[in-house]
């Protein structure tokens, strides 16, 4: 009998081990539901909480071990949390136009350091949206292709003083367009640029194209503040935010596009969205990842969402999809089929 003991003693042992880290998950989880963090060990916690569920499956076989009842509804548990906070849609869904709306397709698609112009061109010849908002491409070699200038006759370029442009290209006239001005701000200005566009028939629409910096990530110095710091990237997106407020609550319609550099865990997704469609939300399906390729090592499998569309409430996203083809960037196209009333 002694043996047998000893076994039980050991298996509780180690059923206590295991249920360890499921705990640690759910307490994790209800913090980020709770009380979301914006710097710091835990807000990094928070952009890769979904991939925090991914050990618990090798936890699967121990759970059918005689007396691990307590870790089977440890995993229950995670189940559930993982299924109402982080499931993928599974089935594809599109909206129905209201009557009498023009459809306007869009495309957003950061290209990654200027973009390698022998397969950035040919996508951007197959016209495969009516409006493109592109980051990180070098706006000259654009602009001196006259075929894609002929394709997309108008155009906004935001040039910064260093590093590669934000450009936004139209089908549609452009009536009024601009970027954010820089003078009087605090730390460097958010690379944004904007049109109002002719519909035709009395109709506009206001696009916005911008990409916000990428916060600061400094693993050697977590767990404190400085760990995860998006204070810039924070601050760029208020500016974003603050203006397009207005057009917002004076309800003319508007789409917001971009790489914003935010998953929609963190708390400057929900102040950039606040009172916005966002399109993945609406009619997208999956997970709508679209960031981190490795085009260098032929890895073509994304694994956070930064890439982001919205509408205001007056303009009814129809359809998104996500295209991962690897073409020189780590970030994958989006696109949005929106309808204008």
């Amino acid at each position: 009998m002694q043996p047998v003991y000893r076994v039980s003693r050991a298996r509780k042992a180690l059923v206590g081990l295991l249920s360890c880290y499921p705990l640690l998950v759910l307490g994790l989880a209800a913090i980020h539901l709770l009380a979301p963090q914006r710097s710091g060990a835990l807000a990094l916690s928070q952009i890769f909480a979904p991939y925090l569920f991914v050990p618990l499956l090798g936890l699967l076989p121990f759970a059918l071990l005689r007396g691990a009842g307590s870790l089977r509804v440890l995993l229950l548990l995670c189940a559930l949390v993982f299924g109402v906070r982080y499931a993928p849609r599974l089935v594809p869904t599109a909206a129905a136009a209201p009557p009498g709306a023009t459809q306007v397709e869009v495309m957003n698609w950061n290209v990654r350091l200027g973009g390698q112009w022998d397969q950035v061109r040919p996508v951007l010849l197959s016209r495969p949206a009516d409006v493109i908002t592109l980051e990180e491409i070098t706006w000259r070699r654009l602009m001196d292709d006259k075929v894609l200038v002929k394709l997309y006759p108008y155009h906004v370029v935001y040039q910064p003083a260093y590093g590669n442009s934000e450009v936004l290209l139209s089908a549609y006239p452009i009536l009024d367009q601009g970027a954010l001005d820089p003078e009087g701000t605090e730390g460097p200005p958010p690379r944004m640029v904007w049109a109002r566009l002719d519909l035709g028939g009395g109709r506009t629409l206001v696009v916005v194209g911008a990409h916000p910096y990428t916060a600061k990530i400094n693993l050697r110095a977590c767990p404190r503040t400085r760990c995860y710091d998006p204070s810039t990237r924070d601050a760029q997106i208020a500016r974003i935010r603050a203006f397009f407020e207005p057009i917002l609550q004076q309800g003319e319609p508007l789409i917001v596009s971009g790489d914003f550099n935010v998953t929609e865990r963190e708390p400057a997704y929900a102040d950039l969205s606040r009172g916005l469609l966002a399109v993945q939300r609406q009619v997208g399906w999956g997970l709508g990842l679209s960031w981190g390729m490795d085009p260098t090592r032929n890895q073509p499998i994304p694994w956070l969402r930064i890439d982001h569309m919205f509408s205001s409430p007056n303009v009814t996203p129809v359809r998104t999809s996500v295209d991962c083809t690897l073409r020189g960037s780590d970030h994958c196209i989006v696109h949005g089929t929106f309808a204008v009333p």
